[in-house]
């Protein structure tokens, strides 16, 4: 299941078992491989929706 945010537990069965993924500049990345200062700064950065 794909899921927008960070959540620590499946929003469909409730696993702790998740990995994040993101979209750098149009390729997926596992978060997993990210070291602590780059996974704290997706933490950190916020999101705006673009209003139409």
């Amino acid at each position: 299941m794909v899921s927008g945010g960070l959540k620590d537990r499946c929003p469909s069965c409730g696993s702790e078992d998740v990995d994040h993924i993101s979209r750098i500049t149009g390729y997926l990345q596992a978060v997993s491989g990210w070291n602590s200062a780059k996974r704290q700064e997706l933490k950190d950065r916020k999101r705006y929706n673009q209003l139409a």
